[in-house]
């Protein structure tokens, strides 16, 4: 058989430009008529489009990339007019509604496909923008304060320990930067933090006063363990501050002993008129000293500790003891005796140098010529002689030789086996009081002496005094 010869159909030859002419007058019959075929055809048409996009492409990301960079700012105008064109658009919203897990999940693949991708577009972006992104932050947090805080304070609860994780991380890795960091900080804002600090001190007075008290021990024991740790570095940033402020302190001292000079003119005046020291001041020192103690040996400890608290005038904090007042030298004494009366005693003048000594307390053999015994004193000798006095007359000794407030130490020889004993008196006026903290709370201090000791049996009625006043 003879094969059928097939005619050529003559397709008359358009001009490129003739065509486009055409297709321009016939849009929307070239529209209507493809998609009246894509509606036909669907499955086919995809398979063939999908296929041609697997055969090309790279060709086609390159030609899409080409264009892309070609028409940047064409390609944002047509999307941002697309998109204000269609924020309430009904099918996109519907759309979205209907598909929203889909999109969810979609979003999130690619995300998780193009994180370092995305990464860079986000770096390069904020990069390019950094003031414009500031100020919509800036506008977007004042807007939306509250809104913030509590995103912010539910994602802090729900990631506790996340969080502190990485900060711990972060701190271990970054302890040099950190320390840095913060001393530079410090310095800038030195008094910007002084300032603060004090603010919050004078706005939380009892806040800060329950927590001390709260947490005594704690606190005690943190600074001690702190101390003990870092010994050298405190006494060389005490040292350093110490050289960079020695005019400021110096000053400071100058002008706090200016001042407490005054206060002390100021003090001691009114305490004249209170008569300096009152019974009630006396009895709660001298029950400090006691303690709970019930020795009978510790008189000369005693003794040391009324004529501290008098010289000082301050309360001591414990009971005198060994470790407290033992090396103080007022107390000093060398008893010389014949059979059972005193003679006389001796007492190291090396106490006095500071203080003043009263006419009285003193005897030296021989007295230089035309120097009177009531007004002679000698500092440079080293022992000062106490000769003794009758127990009947001391008050009245006492009183004649003494000022108006002067306060001392009553020395008793033992007789007959008995140890000797060591008290203390204060001049007031024309009165003298006499403190001896080894009697019964409530009974310490007294007028009478010769009542409540037994001399001639226990002690001789011979004693000696010495006087300070401070």
């Amino acid at each position: 058989m003879e094969k059928k010869k097939i005619k050529k159909l003559k397709i008359p030859f358009i001009k490129i430009a003739t065509r486009k002419v055409l297709m321009e007058n016939n849009k929307e019959k070239i529209a209507a008529r493809q998609k009246a075929y894509y509606e036909k055809n669907k499955e086919k048409v995809l398979e063939m489009r999908k296929a041609y996009r697997e055969k090309n492409k790279e060709k086609i990301a390159a030609r899409n990339k080409a264009y892309r960079e070609k028409n940047k700012e064409k390609i944002a105008a047509i999307n941002k007019a697309y998109y204000e064109n269609n924020k309430e658009a009904e099918r996109d919203k519907a759309y979205r509604e209907k598909n929203k897990e889909k999109i969810k999940q979609n979003s999130k693949a690619w995300r998780e496909k193009n994180k370092e991708k995305i990464a860079a577009l986000n770096k390069t972006y904020n990069e390019n923008n950094k003031e414009k992104l500031r100020a919509y932050k800036k506008a977007y947090s004042e807007k939306n304060k509250e809104k913030i805080a509590a995103i912010k304070k539910a994602w802090n609860e729900k990631n506790k320990e996340k969080i502190a994780a990485k900060k711990k991380a972060y701190r271990e890795n970054n302890k040099e930067k950190i320390k840095a960091k913060d001393k530079a900080w410090y310095e800038k804002n030195k008094e910007k933090i002084a300032a603060r600090k004090k603010a919050y001190r004078e706005k939380n007075k009892e806040k800060i006063k329950a927590y001390i008290e709260k947490n005594k021990e704690k606190i005690t024991a943190k600074k001690k363990a702190y101390s003990e740790k870092n010994k050298e570095k405190i006494a060389e940033i005490k040292k350093a501050w110490y050289e960079k402020n020695k005019e400021k302190i110096s000053a400071k001292r100058k002008a706090a002993r200016d001042n407490n000079k005054q206060k002390t003119k100021k003090i001691k005046k009114e305490k004249e008129i209170e008569y300096i020291f009152s019974n009630e001041d006396i009895e709660k020192c001298a029950n400090i000293l006691r303690g709970n103690s019930i020795a009978r040996s510790n008189c000369r400890h005693l003794s040391n500790g009324i004529l501290e608290y008098f010289r000082t005038e301050k309360l001591p904090e414990n009971k005198a003891n060994t470790n407290s007042t033992a090396n103080l030298p007022y107390s000093n004494v060398v008893v010389k005796s014949e059979t059972s009366a005193l003679i006389a005693s001796i007492i190291p003048t090396e106490v006095f140098p500071n203080q003043e000594i009263f006419p009285g307390n003193q005897i030296y053999d021989p007295l230089p010529e035309g120097v009177e015994l009531s007004n002679f004193c000698d500092i440079t000798n080293p022992y000062m002689t106490r000769y003794s006095h009758d127990i009947k007359k001391l008050t009245d000794i006492i009183i004649q030789r003494g000022q108006i407030y002067n306060y001392g130490i009553i020395d008793f020889l033992g007789i007959q086996g008995n140890v000797g004993h060591q008290l203390n008196f204060y001049k007031r006026k024309d009165e003298v009081i006499f403190i001896d903290c080894q009697f019964k709370k409530g009974e310490r201090l007294f007028n009478n002496i010769e009542s409540k000791y037994d001399f001639d049996r226990t002690f001789s009625n011979k004693v000696a005094f010495t006087m300070f006043s401070f």
